[in-house]
């Protein structure tokens, strides 16, 4: 029992931390900093995948293109195997 309340007086002793009054006003300036200093990725992942869903032409080419590089690998691992 003696740990126990040692331990509790530790995490007292912990839980007493004094914040700042400007600590909020300062991490949340400094977040906007670091955001604004971020490049933009040059094309936008989560865009394209939106521009492809919406239209059936560009969701055929994306499985086509899908299928022969699938094709392609397959052919290499026969090719590498077999050593044709």
């Amino acid at each position: 029992m003696k740990s126990d309340e040692v331990y509790e007086t530790w995490k007292k002793s912990r839980s007493e931390i004094e914040v700042g009054s400007g600590l909020t006003d300062e991490v949340m300036r400094r977040v906007r900093r670091y955001e604004s200093g971020r490049r933009r990725p040059l094309i936008d992942a989560h865009e394209l995948i939106e521009r492809i869903s919406r239209h059936r032409p560009a969701r055929a080419a994306v499985i086509a293109a899908a299928a022969l590089t699938g094709a392609a690998r397959i052919w290499l691992v026969v090719y590498a195997f077999f050593g044709c």
